[in-house]
């Protein structure tokens, strides 16, 4: 044992090394576990709520077209009654949904054509139906012309659905 450096002095670097490891690991977790727990309030806190508003914007204006059918067939006060609460809900539905896409360009394009497709159908259709005496039967040229500005609502609200679900997954896959 004559010229062996003391066991202390061997044993030093290695645990100076083991508590440098130890360290580095619990830093990585716990910015694993940050990180995580980030993406999974994004996910539910944000982007989830958004698109279900999204959906609720769609529903708003399927509740109003079946309504408006009503309406032009029967004449009945309950369509007009389901009409107006459809057409209230719907601007508080697309302020959520545009709250969301606020500086995400896509997002925003998309969101402009659903709400743009939306004022369109509501204006050159739905409204002046409802404004008809109840019971009053559209004629061909008015089916048409509904017919052509709700399918660019549902086109429109199809692309924003799209973009919506690209970041849903990419959020589920980061999370």
């Amino acid at each position: 044992m004559g010229s062996g450096r003391p066991v202390a002095r061997l044993v030093s670097p290695v645990i100076v090394r083991l508590g440098v490891m130890a360290a580095l690991m619990a830093a990585i977790a716990v910015l694993g576990v940050v990180l995580s727990t980030a993406a999974v309030n994004y996910l539910t806190h944000e982007l989830q709520p958004a698109a279900a508003a999204n959906q609720n914007v769609y529903q708003d204006l399927t509740d109003m077209s079946a309504a408006v059918e009503a309406w032009s067939s029967t004449g009945s006060v309950a369509a007009k009654d389901d009409y107006e609460q459809a057409l209230v809900r719907l601007p508080a539905d697309q302020q959520r949904v545009r709250q969301f896409a606020a500086g995400d360009n896509e997002l925003e394009l998309l969101v402009l054509r659903q709400e743009r497709a939306a004022r369109d159908w509501i204006t050159g259709y739905a409204s002046p139906r409802m404004q008809a005496k109840g019971g009053t039967p559209a004629t061909p040229q008015q089916v048409r012309s509904g017919s052509q500005l709700f399918n660019s609502v549902r086109s429109a609200h199809q692309a924003t659905t799209e973009a919506f679900d690209r970041r849903v997954r990419q959020a589920s896959t980061d999370a």
